[in-house]
């Protein structure tokens, strides 16, 4: 025989279907706590970890809407993502040219530009989210501002690259 119960938006139904109605996931408090512990590894620099926890928040709870953004975001702009790959290979670079992905041999100042732009919108702040790409644009707009100017990109060649055989230091424009 089946169970019934009273709801005040139907009549009596069976207690079952009620209680899909009104379902409340039995994991769901366990996936807020998943979704806090990822959040706080996100906040300690550990995007590796906030993933994995994001990731079983959602396991937890599919429900969980932000779990998901969450868990896409981390997914769009974490480690190991073309994000911050783009990021990791500005901020790594070991000297302006590097950054464009060319040589002082190779350098063409007529192509200089379209290079800027193609990288700018990949590590644009704006758009790219992942951690270090503020810092790479700040980089990449250096090398831009530098190999731009033949005046200051001269003095680049020869105060940085020749000196230091490619390796790159900081260089401050005047």
């Amino acid at each position: 025989r089946a169970q019934l119960s009273c709801s005040l938006e139907t009549h009596w139904q069976p207690a079952a279907i009620c209680r899909e109605r009104n379902r409340v996931p039995m994991n769901a408090e366990s996936s807020v706590a998943a979704l806090d512990v990822a959040r706080k590894r996100y906040e300690d620099g550990d995007d590796e970890g906030a993933l994995r926890f994001a990731q079983k928040a959602v396991r937890l709870d599919d429900a969980n809407d932000q779990a998901k953004s969450f868990c896409t975001h981390l997914e769009k702009f974490g480690p190991g993502s073309a994000a911050a790959e783009a990021v990791k290979a500005v901020i790594d670079a070991p000297h302006f040219y590097a950054i464009l992905g060319t040589t002082q041999a190779e350098f063409d100042p007529e192509k200089e530009r379209s290079l800027y732009k193609k990288l700018s919108f990949k590590v644009h702040p704006d758009k790219n989210h992942a951690r270090g790409a503020e810092e790479a644009f700040k980089k990449l707009s250096e090398a831009h501002k530098v190999l731009s100017d033949a005046d200051l990109r001269q003095r680049y060649n020869v105060e940085v690259m020749i000196p230091h055989q490619g390796r790159f230091r900081t260089y401050v424009s005047a």
